[in-house]
């Protein structure tokens, strides 16, 4: 079953716009054998706050700490599930689940090291569940770990883990495993691992000057593919895209990851680099605090997503490329609501709600005010996202026709994604999240999912909400779940806690003899292989 959602995902590939590049430099690749040696730098906007996996800001990583440490599993290029530190993929048919769908059974594999030197084993699966499942460290989800009533390890290569009822997501969880024999004792919060982590991936931490630039080395003894082939990795960290793609053109830089549309003729003009052009799960979303007074109204809520025209945001923004969000799932997911309540751009919905909920012009000044309080917001986002500026102005634009004021207050990735969202220092806040495969979307909705527990940043709470997102959770039924996750779209698009915007391209570039450059979708999915990347001379 489980299977079969994953295949039904995986059509969102298909609308790859750099499908046929990819795969021609595949063929390429295939030409020559990969030869080691060589550095190389990454240029990125995104800088994390810690390397520890569990604690790390997925809203903020791109993914370095896929580099470094090794899961269970891993998704590859296709959104297929492939062993990482386990010898298969858990089913019904090897074993692997049982007929209840309660017990995952994972075989791992044998003399992996970490980076130390130290071996691994199930102990440290076991350690890295009891760090996840510990409410006094600060893990970034716990999603599906609360849901585990036991976990064992028969021999130190067989991990046994048992759930409440049966977890259809549970092949997402141990994205990461910690090592016991360095942690286990420590304040996980506080420890000095977290900014010089070690792992079991194809590169070891070496170091790290915040603000400008971590070092990674080749580790020989990685147990993945033939790799690592390069000797070392640098991850190069920039504010502003346009400093950015200078440095890509002087050379400076090797590869950039997720750049603006604004920018895309001028990456194109630099010679020997290839634009990689992908559909991702990255939706931009309009979030509302829900502390406020003004925004606790439905009523202004819907107003401002008839007063928004998303289309026109694309348009100019991303040159016609991506898809209007109706909801938190992609149209392409087998999961998705074609039914849902469309807000499509309606200023006379958008008028007529706000007057409802009290709002009129009494001064004449054109924005709107009510018992002696003007209709004025502040609107946040990344600074130096140039297609998040571009949008934050095309919605204070479209705002101010229907009477509200908005301006803009941008703050650094990290400090947006940090303080400002976590502890609600915002009015709206633009960014974006990247969707699940499995598109159970528990840990930004359901209400006990507000952190530390998940992502739920907003305070949204629905009892109905948290009952149909439980449905899809506990069953294996693709049908059951189908029918929850439509209810739960509905309920989300009528409380409009949040405004799904759309689905955006990720733009990446790399220098052409980079070889093995293939990205996926997901969060961390351009170092997915990283250990496979090697230049060709």
């Amino acid at each position: 079953m489980r299977k079969r959602i994953i295949i039904m995902m995986i059509i969102i590939i298909t609308f790859m716009t750099g499908c046929k590049k990819q795969e021609s430099q595949d063929n390429n690749q295939q030409a020559k054998p990969p030869v080691r040696g060589g550095v190389i730098t990454v240029g990125t906007t995104k800088e994390p706050d810690n390397l520890n996996p569990l604690l790390i800001n997925k809203v903020n990583s791109i993914g370095i700490e896929n580099a470094i440490f090794s899961g269970l599993l891993k998704l590859d290029k296709d959104l297929n599930w492939q062993p990482d530190l386990v010898l298969e993929v858990p089913t019904m048919e090897n074993g692997g689940i049982s007929n209840d769908g309660k017990t995952v059974t994972y075989k791992l594999k044998q003399n992996v090291r970490w980076h130390d030197g130290h071996l691994f084993d199930a102990e440290d699966v076991i350690f890295t569940y009891q760090v996840a499942s510990n409410p006094s460290v600060n893990v970034f989800n716990r999603e599906g770990y609360n849901l585990i009533t036991d976990i064992q390890a028969p021999d130190p290569y067989t991990v046994q883990i048992t759930f409440q009822q049966p977890y259809a997501s549970f092949y997402e969880l141990f994205s990461a495993i910690l090592p016991q024999h360095i942690l286990q004792g420590q304040n996980i919060n506080t420890s000095s691992f977290n900014k010089a982590p070690v792992g079991t991936g194809p590169f070891m931490f070496k170091e790290w000057d915040e603000g400008e630039q971590l070092v990674l080395e080749a580790y020989p003894e990685y147990h993945g593919s033939e790799g690592p082939f390069l000797e070392q990795i640098n991850f190069k960290f920039v504010q502003d895209q346009i400093v950015l793609v200078d440095l890509l053109e002087k050379g400076e830089v090797d590869v950039i990851q997720d750049f603006s549309y604004a920018l895309i003729d001028k990456v194109k003009a630099i010679k020997g680099v290839e634009i990689v052009n992908l559909a991702s799960l990255e939706w931009e979303h309009l979030d509302f605090n829900l502390n406020n007074w003004i925004l606790q109204d439905k009523n202004v809520r819907q107003a401002i997503a008839y007063a928004i025209d998303r289309q026109e945001i694309l348009n100019k923004v991303l040159g016609g490329q991506g898809e209007i969000a109706h909801t938190d799932i992609p149209v392409q997911s087998w999961a998705y609501n074609p039914d849902v309540k469309k807000y499509n751009r309606d200023l006379g919905k958008a008028k007529q709600l706000l007057a409802d909920a009290g709002w009129k012009d009494t001064d004449g000044d054109g924005i709107l005010d009510k018992n002696g309080t003007k209709l004025q917001l502040k609107l946040s986002t990344t600074e130096g996202f140039i297609s998040r500026e571009q949008a934050q102005q095309l919605i204070i634009e479209q705002l101010k026709e229907v009477g509200i004021e908005v301006v803009a207050e941008n703050y650094p990735n990290n400090v947006l994604l940090g303080d400002i969202l976590r502890n609600h220092k915002f009015d709206l806040i633009l960014y974006a999240f990247i969707a699940n495969p499995d598109p159970i979307n528990y840990s930004l909705w359901h209400s006990s999912q507000v952190p530390p527990l998940g992502q739920n940043y907003i305070g949204y709470s629905n009892p109905e909400m948290d009952t149909q997102l439980k449905i899809a959770v506990n069953s294996l039924d693709v049908n059951i779940r189908k029918q929850a996750l439509f209810r739960a779209q509905e309920i989300l698009v009528e409380d409009l806690p949040v405004l799904p915007l759309y689905f955006r391209p990720r733009l990446n570039a790399a220098k052409q003899e980079i070889k093995g450059f293939q990205p996926n979708p997901t969060s961390g999915g351009l170092f997915w292989n990283i250990g496979e990347w090697w230049i060709e001379k």
